[in-house]
């Protein structure tokens, strides 16, 4: 599966054959949203029918390009592939890169943004919310952020979830 930028819209999907006679979905965002600088799809994950793709340069404040980053949530349904919400950068700023990593279990989204401010120094942070599928409803964010970090930790570039059974 990939993501690009084209002229469809979120829903769209085009399928194309693959050289083992499988087949991809292109998930296509419509060109008015989706800028090359975006990154949208660069960061994806995937769980029970969930799927978020990270755009960290995706922000733009007073019509500048600042790179402080978005996340896109979609749901797979039986018309297939269908955008449901932005997640939006909850502190935007130039440069944090919110959605330079991304991923989803259960409902639970963990998002990056590795040049996140905290405390007046870019270091980095990590977003984890709640999605309700059956509500459509997102959380606020609950953030963590590295008790011993120091500028450019780069923080949150890479984030993961797992539930252990013992």
């Amino acid at each position: 599966m990939s993501l690009t930028g084209g002229k469809g819209t979120w829903g769209n999907q085009l399928t194309y054959a693959t050289p083992n006679g499988g087949s991809e979905i292109v998930l296509q965002l419509s060109q008015n949203s989706v800028d090359l600088g975006d990154y949208l799809g660069e960061s994806l994950a995937l769980h029970n029918n969930i799927l978020v793709a990270g755009a960290r340069g995706d922000y733009s404040i007073d019509g500048q390009y600042t790179y402080s980053g978005n996340a896109y949530l979609l749901a797979k349904t039986s018309d297939g592939w269908v955008y449901k919400r932005l997640i939006p950068n909850p502190t935007p700023s130039s440069t944090e890169s919110f959605g330079v990593s991304a991923d989803v279990y259960n409902g639970n989204i963990i998002i990056g943004a590795n040049y996140a401010q905290v405390n007046g120094s870019s270091k980095g942070e990590v977003n984890i919310y709640n999605y309700d599928s059956n509500t459509d409803n997102l959380s606020s964010p609950y953030t963590l952020v590295a008790n011993d970090g120091s500028i450019n930790d780069s923080y949150g570039t890479a984030v993961a979830s797992t539930t252990i059974m013992l």
